[in-house]
């Protein structure tokens, strides 16, 4: 973890102008040598030459690269007590209305160091025992800070295929205890669903409370993505069903993609890869190669790196995206997997993932590329406006020497 302390500065009103920065926008820009200037809150402009007023807090940021703040789309940070079960509802395999935002505590430590990486938003999502586990959040990382931010209450349904809710329910002498068990109630859910809506919500089938069943209504309308924990031969059976409904989402860790791409790219879906360098087991194909994201990519499939923190660290999605990177995918494209594109497939772009004017001044400046240059510190991470944390100089230096 890089040195340095965490801090909150800014009121109502203060006007924050970044002078300076070489500013990967991902957005039209592309990348510029500009200001940026934060009020609010929000980014009001990006331009060159931005003349400061006489109030105004100037952070000098030449030969700094400003990025919009990072995003993990994956993880289950927060989570009181992941070792008895917190994660899952594991009384049932499909558990479509559980809300993960009363599991999480949001004063973990666990998010004021993702601020120290420049991470500043997080999806936090079920774990992976259930069919159908709940609804996702994402969350600004400042919620430590006594500052709770929930940009999205409803951002995916998690879902999971393969071992997990096999082995979860199977070992235990109860379905689902095979592949074929999981995708028939996979699809029998979203089916009852379509009854309900069809219906104009007044069928409710036996097998699934009220509220389970509207929280599936999003989902088929198409305003609320599907998160899928699933890998190799299971990403093309999801797929094969899913074909059947109208619905957003995303391949979640994705690992063995290589025989997959050109189905997954058919689909239109999103792909969250990784993470990458975590232990081999659970009777899951492990084929972890960055080669499929650059196949992915060259498809033109979004691609989003996730670190499924605490399994790895947080800051592992800037090393997955540097691997990106040496597998032949262009940097600007690498960043937009820890940037734009998580918060794309979580609802969340209309506020954070790029910068640009009216969008939230979520940034990180770091001194040199990440994905890129292996030796690039985060200097500052600003959520709102607010810088939430600077790197001290001093103890940097004595890092480097």
């Amino acid at each position: 973890m890089a040195s340095g302390k965490t801090m909150r500065k800014g009121a109502c009103g203060m006007r924050l102008l970044i002078k300076g920065a070489v500013v990967y926008t991902m957005a039209e820009q592309g990348v510029v040598h500009a200001d940026v200037l934060v009020q609010d809150g929000k980014i009001i402009a990006v331009a060159p030459g931005i003349a400061p007023e006489q109030e105004d807090q100037i952070l000098h940021a030449e030969g700094m690269y400003l990025l919009p703040g990072l995003m993990d789309g994956h993880v289950h940070l927060g989570l009181m007590d992941m070792e008895s079960g917190e994660i899952s509802e594991t009384t049932a395999p499909v558990t479509p209305d559980m809300e993960i935002e009363y599991s999480v505590d949001f004063a973990s430590k666990d998010f004021t160091y993702c601020m120290k990486e420049g991470i500043t938003s997080v999806c936090i999502i079920p774990g992976s025992s259930n069919i159908i586990g709940g609804k996702g959040i994402v969350v600004k990382t400042n919620c430590a800070e006594g500052k709770k931010e929930i940009l999205n209450s409803y951002a995916c349904m998690k879902a999971a295929m393969g071992g997990n809710p096999q082995s979860a329910f199977g070992r235990r002498g109860k379905a689902p205890a095979t592949r074929m068990e999981i995708l028939r109630q996979f699809r029998a859910y979203l089916e009852a669903v379509r009854l309900f809506t069809e219906s104009g919500e007044r069928e409710i089938t036996s097998a699934y409370r009220r509220s389970e069943l509207l929280a599936g209504v999003p989902v088929l309308e198409g305003k609320v993505p599907i998160k899928i924990h699933c890998t190799r031969h299971d990403m093309a059976a999801v797929m094969q069903v899913l074909k059947d409904f109208p619905v957003k989402y995303t391949l979640d860790h994705a690992w063995g993609t290589a025989p997959y791409v050109d189905q997954i790219a058919e689909a239109g879906c999103g792909v969250m890869f990784g993470p990458a360098g975590c232990y081999r087991g659970l009777g899951e194909g492990r084929e972890i190669d960055f080669r499929d994201v650059r196949s992915l990519y060259e498809k033109g499939v979004e691609v989003a790196m996730i670190s499924d923190a605490p399994l790895l660290s947080p800051e592992s999605i800037i090393y997955e995206a540097g691997e990106a990177v040496s597998a032949g995918v262009p940097v600007e494209e690498a960043l937009k997997m820890i940037t734009l594109y998580p918060a794309r497939w979580t609802g969340c772009e209309e506020r954070i993932g790029s910068i640009e004017p009216g969008k939230d001044a979520d940034l990180v400046l770091f001194n040199g590329l990440p994905a890129r240059d292996v030796h690039a510190r985060v200097m500052y991470t600003i959520i709102s406006g607010n810088i939430v944390y600077k790197m001290m100089i001093e103890e940097e230096a004595k890092k480097i020497c």
